[in-house]
């Protein structure tokens, strides 16, 4: 096994220091319920430290663990708040990406049987 340098084995050490703590951050952002920002932070460490130090969806594991009284009552309005205005523009994304769904045909109701007629 050849002999690496100093300078080279500092390179190593410092790069799996950085890609550990970025996948701590991401880990952090997926247990606070914010699943595209844990994604985006794997890519983009400083995302991921964004995600990682707001607060959490209400519903998430970090939440129901960590949140009691009024900081849950905040993030719950948060959420709320979050969803109502970037919903439609996720379900406009939506309906770009995969297409819009469309309304199902009615289905034809069934025509009663004629009145006194006899099957005989």
């Amino acid at each position: 096994m050849p002999d690496i340098g100093s300078a080279e084995r500092l390179l190593r050490i410092s790069a799996t220091g950085i890609l550990v703590i970025d996948a701590c951050l991401a880990l952090v952002c997926i247990l606070k319920g914010k699943y595209r920002t844990g994604l985006f932070g794997l890519f983009l460490p400083p995302v991921g430290l964004i995600g990682a130090v707001r607060l959490a969806r209400p519903n998430s594991i970090w939440a129901r663990r960590r949140y009691h009284g009024e900081r849950l009552e905040h993030a719950t309005r948060r959420a709320a708040d979050f969803d109502r205005h970037w919903k439609p523009v996720q379900l406009d994304w939506e309906d770009f990406i995969g297409g819009r769904p469309s309304q199902p045909d009615p289905s034809p109701t069934p025509e009663p049987p004629p009145v006194g007629t006899a099957d005989g």
